[in-house]
This record gives structure tokens, C-alpha cells and sequence, in this order.
């Protein structure tokens, strides 16, 4: 397999696609200046032109500017319909599959992607189990089984995409460069969302498909397509910019931690608050070298930040604030006090999905816990790896359990012997994010846990290959700003 051994240049020959890739943005936004009413299928068209045409030129920009797009989708689905007041099927949901299918072609065809590794191949398994799981009928049609793979699969497509083209020091500075600095502008939205109220076109949005606009009781969700994936998105942010602090590196970016923990309350999905607190348990846990030193250290993370946790939501409670008073005490009373607790409705979910993974062996269908398979008599036990049970049955199930132990033990084999800040980030997140690891509507969450899962894997196998290793060029990996996310073709 061969390399590039310099930084990659837009050759005479490329400058053709160069040219109409500006020329198709400078028209897209033309029609947006001068009408103000662009047609949603219109747009799905020019933006996934326009990024697929950057994904064949350079495949580091372009995964840099899907994952801008992908969290800031939502609001842009929300202008455009307002202005256009038309409801259509949502193509702008397509635009970032397609754009994943381009990358992940682009990396197959550069034979880029490999498939050596335990996770590689269990990814591999687990995708051939969902793509079959599309034609089974009990889900209702195969425009389910379709919609299913939106949900499931294409979240697993990231994982080969940063197996191809990524790697340490490009994952780091999409965390911190890109992904922080949205949770930043996302942040003072929700916030204000939470505080003073919608924007006009978000109002308008929810007029026209919901009632929910008149509700005050209506949960921030920022520039997201849903109020689920913002904390979240939140959480990454926040372990990101501590995660540094736990091996005595401070970065000036720490002090965004109280913005992000703010919002996240304020925003009131109490899942998220334990699984970020779980993330930076686990964070502080590894830094041990043994085992027995990790567990104790664990146990005793978790024991002082359940204390942390009570005595912050107590507080909490006497917090006097008419606007965000309700989502305040829908955080606290949640942990506080058992009655008002949902966790035990969560149990039951989850225990219904696996249950039904078991009693019905070959699945629901892929189709069967989204959304559309709703309609067709489906469920969901909002659980990713419940779900899968649902949709997979008990083989398909227990894979995605294995594949789940094999990336934990992963990324904790790779940082216990590397002690690399990318394998401390991606272990963060993907504790923060269990149980939403495919969760297919968290469009933005779901391709970052899989784009680190997938370059940890790259990483691993090139740090236990037996002979030369298969990593990306160390020219594609210097600092200067143009360079950062350069291409490796």
C-alpha cells in the first residue's frame, strides 16, 4: 500500500472540479441572497454538491465541514421551511449520508480502510446483520428497512471514514478546533432559547409542524435537530476541554466548562449531566496503571461526584428564577428525589427491548424501533443497544454488545500503552454517549463517536502492526493552520 510523503496540493488537473464546486456555492448563495426563499430540495442539492465535490478533492475539509453541518442542520431545516412554508420530506437529512458514502468510497478505493482488526471485522459483521435486517417484512416495508439504515448504519459508516482518514493529531483538532467552538455558539443559544425564547423562523417552525411553540415548558435545543442531541453534543465539548486537566496539561479552553455545564442544566436532560459526570469518573480512573488502581480509583471518582452532583442540584433548587425555574427543577428534583425520578421507566424500556431480542430471535426489522416503524406497530426502548436487540434479534444484539466491550477495551489498551490525549478524548466520549452510540436522529453525536472509534482503531493496528505501518503521511500532521486539516488522499 502506498503513501503520499508530502502535503497534499490541488494539482492543474483538479482545478476543473475546484472551479465548479465555487461556482455551484457562489449560485446557491446567490439564490438565497436575492430570493430569500430557497426550496428545500434545492438546497439538499447544492449543499451535498457542493460538500461531495470538496469530499473527492479533500477529504479532511470536507469531513470538517460535514460535521459543521451536521450540528447547525436542524436550524438550517428550520429557516427554510419558515421562509418557504412548505413541509417537504426532509432531504436535507440525506445530505450527510451521502456525503459519508462519498468519504467512505474515496478512503475504499485509496484502500485506506482495513479490515484486520477485532472492531474492524465485528463493524463489518454487525453491518451485514443490519443491511439483511432491512428486507425483514415485520417491520412493515422496506421503505422502514430504509429509514432504519439512516438511523443505524450510517452512524457506522463514520467508523470506516476515520479508520481512512484520520489520525491522532486530526482527531484532536476536530475536537478542539471544531467541535468546541460549536458547542460555544451552541451554548449561548440554548441559553437563549432558555431564558428570552425561540428566534422568529424557530417559532414559526414549530407552529407549522407542532403545537409546540406555545409551550412554555418547551426544552432548549440550540441549532440541533432535536432538544436529545444537544445536551450531548454539550457533554463532548465539556469532557474535550477537561480531559487535558487530568494529565496535568491546563488548557486555556477549560474555563469554557462552566458555560457548557450551565446550558446542559438549564437544558434539563438529566442523562446527559450523569454520563458526562460517569465520563470524567472514567477519565480520572485510567490515569492509573494497573487495573486494580483503576477500579479503586473509579469507585472512589464516582462516590465524590455523586456528592458534587447532590449538593449542586440542591443548591439548584433554591435558584430564583421565573424563566428557567421549571427545567431547573425538572434536573434537580429528578436526582433528588426517587418519585420524580424516570430512570425506573428507562429500566423498563431497556428490558423490554433486550427481552424482546431474545422471544423474537430474528428481530423487528431495521425499520422496527425508528420513527417509521412507529407507525408500522414498532417501538423504541431509547436505549442504542436495546434497539439493536429490537431491530437485530438475539444475534445481531449480542454482536453490538461484543463490538461495544471491544472498543472499551480498546481505547484503554491504546491509551494504557501510548498515553495519547486522542485515545483520552474518544474514551470520554464514547462512556458519555453509551447508549447512544447509534442513535441514527442524533445525526451530529453519533458520527463523532464512530469517526474517534474508528481512528483509535487505525492507531491501534498501526501501533501492533508486525510490519511498516499503515498511517497517514507525518506531513499531514504539522501544525500550521492550512495544513491541520489537509487532506490525505
Amino acid at each position: 500500500m502506498t503513501y503520499l510523503n508530502h502535503a497534499p496540493v490541488v494539482h492543474r488537473r483538479k482545478a476543473g472540479p475546484v472551479v465548479v464546486v465555487g461556482t455551484m456555492a457562489s449560485i446557491f448563495a446567490a439564490i438565497w441572497i436575492v430570493t430569500g426563499n430557497v426550496d428545500q430540495n434545492i438546497a439538499a442539492a447544492m449543499i451535498g454538491a457542493i460538500l461531495i465535490g470538496i469530499a473527492l478533492l479533500q477529504p479532511r475539509v470536507a469531513i470538517v465541514l460535514t460535521y459543521m453541518y451536521l450540528a447547525v442542520m436542524g436550524d438550517v431545516r428550520r429557516y427554510i421551511v419558515s421562509e418557504s412554508g412548505t413541509i417537504k420530506n426532509d432531504p436535507l437529512l440525506l445530505v450527510g449520508p451521502a456525503v459519508a458514502a462519498v468519504l467512505l468510497a474515496s478512503g475504499l478505493a485509496k484502500r485506506r480502510t482495513m479490515l484486520r482488526t477485532q472492531t474492524s471485522a465485528l463493524v463489518f459483521a454487525l453491518m451485514i446483520v443490519m443491511v439483511l435486517e432491512m428486507l425483514n417484512p415485520l417491520q412493515g416495508g422496506l421503505s422502514v428497512g430504509l429509514a432504519g439504515g439512516l438511523f443505524f448504519i450510517v452512524p457506522l459508516l463514520w467508523f470506516w471514514i476515520g479508520q481512512a482518514w484520520s489520525d491522532s493529531e486530526f482527531l484532536k483538532n476536530v475536537l478542539v478546533r471544531v467541535v468546541v467552538p460549536l458547542a460555544v455558539l451552541a451554548s449561548v443559544l440554548g441559553l437563549m432559547q432558555g431564558t428570552i425564547g425561540y428566534l422568529h423562523y424557530e417559532a414559526v417552525w414549530f407552529r407549522m409542524t407542532t403545537e409546540s411553540a406555545s409551550r412554555p415548558d418547551m426544552r432548549p435545543f440550540s441549532f440541533f435537530c432535536s432538544w436529545g442531541e444537544y445536551p450531548f453534543y454539550l457533554g463532548i465539548a465539556l469532557v474535550v476541554v477537561l480531559a487535558p486537566l487530568f494529565i496535568g496539561k491546563l488548557r486555556v479552553v477549560a474555563v469554557l466548562a462552566p458555560l457548557f455545564v450551565w446550558a446542559m442544566i438549564v437544558q434539563s436532560v438529566r442523562e446527559a449531566i450523569l454520563e458526562s459526570l460517569l465520563a470524567l469518573c472514567v477519565v480520572w480512573a485510567v490515569q492509573g496503571r494497573s487495573r486494580a488502581t483503576m477500579s479503586a480509583r473509579l469507585v472512589l471518582a464516582g462516590i465524590m461526584g455523586l456528592g458534587l452532583l447532590v449538593l449542586g442540584m440542591t443548591a439548584l433548587k433554591n435558584v430564583e428564577s421565573k424563566v428557567v425555574q421549571q427545567n431547573l427543577a425538572h434536573s434537580a428534583d429528578g436526582f433528588l428525589e426517587i418519585e420524580n425520578s424516570t430512570a425506573g421507566t428507562h429500566l423498563d424500556l431497556i428490558a423490554d427491548g433486550l427481552v424482546y431480542g431474545f422471544t423474537h430471535p430474528i428481530g423487528l426489522g431495521l425499520g422496527g424501533p425508528t420513527i417509521a416503524g412507529a407507525a408500522e406497530g414498532g417501538f423504541s426502548s431509547e436505549m442504542d443497544f436495546s434497539d439493536v436487540f429490537i431491530a437485530c434479534g438475539v444475534v445481531g444484539g449480542i454482536l453490538n454488545l461484543i463490538l461495544m466491550f471491544a472498543v472499551l477495551r480498546g481505547v484503554i489498551v491504546y491509551w494504557r500503552d501510548h498515553r495519547d490525549l486522542a485515545a483520552l478524548y474518544v474514551l470520554a466520549i464514547i462512556v458519555l454517549e453509551l447508549g447512544h452510540w447509534l442513535a441514527g436522529g442524533s445525526y451530529a453525536t453519533s458520527a463523532i463517536v464512530w469517526f474517534g472509534i474508528g481512528t483509535i482503531d487505525r492507531m491501534l493496528a498501526s501501533a501492533t502492526a508486525t510490519g511498516p505501518a499503515p498511517v497517514i503521511a507525518r506531513t499531514e500532521q504539522v501544525l500550521p493552520l492550512r495544513s491541520r486539516f489537509a487532506p490525505a488522499r
